[in-house]
């Protein structure tokens, strides 16, 4: 992640192309988008922090509608009608009309929020969690019951049912589980890792892969009964991954990097596709409508289909200035139209090393220079719902 910072920046700052065309779709939300789902080729939802965006002409454009302060971490949408989303205070709510209206369910009383969610029916369906929550229903989200995987308290990440009786879950510190009996059971699956696994995919009831810490990828042919690691080349974190046929797929990180192959997982190219700066995560990605879609930190969307009148990458609009710049003792920040309390000022090295950080107090504040030496950097503004960049010279 951190060490393909440089790389991105001089892609920002010096207009170089960078990978296969990736463009930014407009996001009407700058907090964390977690997941996205389509009903249909027009049809869609991303899940967010404190919002539910939807689109209607296949994820070109979107809008939001504010949820009750908890994030939206996974969808499963069985039916052209029918879907599911889950949220960090273990609520499930349902829409059988395409999400033009949500019932709120509760999946038993747990500290412990839903992280994913995979129903194979408008009936069948398995919610997995914080705290090694599993839970399923029978009828639709009415009732729910709870199972366990053997995972102790490790959050579980992803869960993933063929069937009404085949499925698999994944978690941290390497946790694979297996079940053929529809949950009643699960059995340990071992591969052998111990890094978070954070992302799952199959290509059809055979092939799927794994992606999490540290650059892990696995890749199973037989349902997941065994699985083989597969070089990813790197260490960053992987938190999705995506196959549009059985050999072409990319995974997401963090900075903008992808990893994509085009031979089943047999080789990993590394891309990096701007658009994510720093530690903005690629938190789910989709092939939809021929076009990847990958949604992730501070609102970020993005396509590898160029979009009409869209350059490769086009920020969002600036909402900080830095002057004097380049700057030798002092800097002062401007914010415009950024009312947040909880602003956060960060100062970055070119290869992503976070040097200082404070709160701003105000919407025009200076900064001294102090420790840090001749050259560029990289300047972040943060809070819950706004993030900006900039870049800073120093000249001493």
């Amino acid at each position: 992640m951190i060490k393909n910072t440089f790389v991105i920046l001089m892609c920002s700052w010096m207009s170089t192309t960078c990978a296969q065309q990736w463009s930014q779709i407009s996001s009407p939300y700058g907090g964390n988008l977690r997941c996205i789902e389509f009903f249909d080729q027009n049809i869609g939802y991303i899940g967010s922090n404190t919002e539910l965006l939807k689109t209607t002409d296949g994820g070109n454009s979107w809008t939001t509608t504010p949820i009750s302060g908890f994030s939206i971490n996974g969808f499963s949408f069985p039916t052209s009608t029918v879907g599911f989303y889950g949220l960090n205070n273990n609520v499930i709510r349902k829409t059988t009309d395409q999400g033009a209206t949500w019932t709120g369910q509760n999946p038993n009383a747990s500290p412990f929020g839903i992280k994913s969610l995979s129903f194979v029916d408008a009936n069948n369906g398995w919610a997995v969690g914080g705290g090694g929550t599993i839970r399923k229903t029978t009828n639709g989200g009415t009732t729910w019951t709870t199972q366990s995987a053997g995972v102790g308290t490790s959050d579980l990440n992803k869960v993933h049912f063929f069937n009404s009786t085949n499925g698999i879950c994944i978690g941290d510190a390497g946790k694979i589980r297996r079940t053929v009996n529809g949950g009643a059971s699960w059995s340990v699956v071992a591969v052998g890792a111990s890094a978070d696994l954070l992302g799952m995919h199959f290509v059809d009831a055979n092939t799927g892969y794994i992606v999490g810490a540290s650059g892990t990828i696995l890749k199973t042919t037989n349902g997941g009964q065994n699985w083989m690691f597969q070089t990813s080349g790197t260490t960053a974190w992987l938190y999705s991954v995506c196959f549009k046929n059985a050999t072409e797929g990319i995974a997401g990180s963090t900075a903008g990097l992808i990893l994509r192959t085009s031979d089943g997982g047999a080789n990993w190219v590394q891309e990096n596709i701007g658009i994510f700066v720093i530690q903005q995560a690629m938190n789910d990605i989709i092939y939809q409508n021929g076009r990847y879609i990958a949604v992730g930190d501070a609102g970020r969307i993005a396509t590898d289909q160029l979009m009409a009148g869209m350059d490769e990458v086009v920020p969002p609009p600036s909402v900080m200035t830095i002057s004097p710049n380049p700057a030798n003792d002092a800097f002062t920040v401007d914010l415009m139209n950024v009312r947040e309390s909880d602003l956060m000022l960060n100062i970055y090295s070119v290869t992503g090393v976070l040097l200082r950080s404070e709160k701003m107090n105000s919407s025009h504040q200076r900064f001294d220079v102090g420790s840090l030496g001749s050259g560029s950097y990289l300047v972040e503004l943060r809070s819950d719902k706004t993030t900006a960049y900039s870049k800073l010279v120093v000249q001493q």
